[in-house]
């Protein structure tokens, strides 16, 4: 279902929020106690969630958006199809 979809995407993100935040609280930190020793491997290790996310994120989004559009587009044949037997009822037969 698109919109159970669309909230699993968005836990994601909160979720990658959080982890962004402790790598860099560890890069003050280790700047600050630890003379920047690791500070190079913290920033590719946020740049890597950053960009995993990020690509992740784009791809859930195209999907989505495909899947909404295809439902909607179900929506409006069978409004249609309903639309179409109603005024088929209501039609006088000839006799």
């Amino acid at each position: 279902m698109v919109a159970n979809d669309a909230l699993d995407a968005i836990e994601y993100g909160r979720h990658l929020a959080k982890w962004l935040t402790a790598v860099m609280r560890s890069i003050q930190l280790d700047a600050q106690h630890n003379d920047g020793r690791n500070v190079e491997t913290l920033a590719s290790l946020g740049q890597y969630l950053g960009d995993d996310c990020a690509g992740h994120l784009s791809n859930e989004g195209e999907r989505l958006a495909g899947e909404l559009d295809a439902a909607q587009q179900v929506a409006a044949d069978l409004d249609a199809a309903l639309s179409a037997a109603t005024a088929r009822k209501r039609t006088p037969k000839e006799g």
